[in-house]
């Protein structure tokens, strides 16, 4: 009796200690789980700060050897740099401002030229400056260069063909200052290079930018002719987000044209501002263009383009 008495407490032991263990176990890794997804006040905020400091420590050497590596990029180039800044400074470029606005106020039309108002206003208008700080401005190459004749030329003119090149930089840090060096290859050839600029993000979104282009396209229709060159031979030209907006711009030009033709439905979209027709322009041409933007996000943001530019 003593004997089996011995052995079952020993069973009943074994038994509770075998229940006990697993299920006490099982409870301090269910507590374990649960502080990790919702640790206490105090133990988030210090673990929270302190990950911060650590992953920020952790990225200064990547840091540093970025910064250096722009360094040698920026001091490699720096002698190109200096060819590209004389030569937009002391090139055959005009620098005129192609905006509806002087800095009056008052609201201009025909490439700024002529006021909408009185004749007291007129006369205002036409000795006001232009804004200093605006970007509606465009530069153009080659108006004082002569007109090259080719021998198999049958045109009897001496105006010239025009190239409108609107400049990229991801619709942030586009200047037309970009575009000084199509226009040192092109104006030889007697070439006139119309380059507008355009207001960039965050100051305006992309229908801001496709208004600034279309301005500058009606400007040069109405009055290239004046700088010696020939509205009947307008071709476009756009470089990476410069051609993204030159093809909205002549992709909503034709649309607004077959609105009026009635050959489509009308849209919820606004007609753009400028009066020329689509058939003016002679040629569209697309460098480097981003068309599919919605597939391209991902890529552009892993490259660090805010998804604020994308979204406008």
């Amino acid at each position: 009796n003593k004997e089996a008495n011995s052995l079952s407490l020993c069973f009943c032991i074994n038994r509770s200690v075998c229940t006990y263990l697993p299920n006490r176990v099982a409870h301090i890794m269910q507590q374990r789980r649960r502080i990790q997804h919702h640790p206490p006040p105090h133990i988030t905020h210090k673990n929270t700060r302190r990950r911060r400091i650590l992953d920020l420590l952790s990225h200064i050497p990547t840091f540093i050897f970025r910064f250096l590596r722009l360094l040698v990029f920026v001091v490699v180039l720096l002698p190109a740099f200096c060819v590209f800044a004389w030569h937009y400074v002391v090139c055959d470029r005009v620098a005129v401002y192609y905006g509806d606005h002087c800095s009056c106020g008052n609201k201009r039309t025909n490439g700024g030229n002529i006021s909408q108002y009185d004749a007291t206003t007129v006369k205002l208008c036409r000795i006001c400056k232009p804004p200093i700080f605006s970007r509606r401005y465009l530069d153009i190459y080659g108006t004082n260069t002569p007109l090259k004749t080719n021998r198999l030329d049958n045109m009897n003119t001496t105006a010239k063909p025009v190239v409108v090149f609107l400049t990229g930089g991801a619709w942030i840090i586009g200047y037309r200052m970009w575009g000084t060096l199509l226009g040192r290859a092109l104006v030889p050839f007697g070439i006139l290079v119309v380059v507008p600029d355009y207001r960039n993000f965050p100051r305006v979104n992309v229908d801001g930018m496709v208004q600034d282009v279309d301005m500058s396209i009606q400007w040069v229709m109405d009055n290239v002719e004046e700088f010696g060159g020939d509205a009947n031979r307008v071709v476009l030209v756009g470089q990476s987000a410069g051609a993204h907006l030159g093809g909205v711009v002549v992709a909503r030009k034709v649309l607004d044209w077959l609105r009026r033709k009635r050959r489509v439905p009308k849209s919820s979209l606004p007609p753009l501002k400028s009066t020329y027709q689509p058939q003016q322009l002679c040629g569209f041409i697309s460098t480097s263009s981003p068309h599919n933007l919605v597939t391209m996000r991902e890529v552009f943001h892993r490259h660090g383009l805010s998804a604020n530019v994308q979204k406008s």
